[in-house]
């Protein structure tokens, strides 16, 4: 159950990204590069990672420090874009209702 929550952030930021996909515009760079912007810039590291069904790659990366975060995919061929960002990131440890139901 804990480590469901621990990775609810990565299943909305998949819920995101299939709604950022619908954008013509997205910020795209090699993931090289982009982890280290993260992490120079904002002092974050990769927290979580999952694969999607078409071999897409979605890491949340967060600055335990100062809550800042960010959501990125990585397609084959580690072309990475930014999905979202925001800051106050929270470890929450409390059950959810709606997750114990679907259990």
């Amino acid at each position: 159950m804990q480590r469901i929550l621990l990775h609810m952030p990565l299943l909305i930021g998949a819920m995101l990204l299939a709604a950022h996909n619908a954008r013509a515009e997205q910020t795209c760079i090699h993931r090289d590069a982009i982890i280290e912007r993260l992490a120079r810039q904002f002092g974050e590291h990769p927290h979580a990672v999952r694969w999607a069904d078409d071999h897409t790659m979605v890491e949340l990366f967060v600055a335990p420090d100062t809550g800042s975060w960010t959501i990125t995919s990585t397609r084959p061929g580690n072309l990475t874009c930014l999905v979202s960002a925001g800051q106050a990131f929270e470890y929450k440890h409390e059950k959810f209702s709606v997750l114990s139901s679907l259990l």
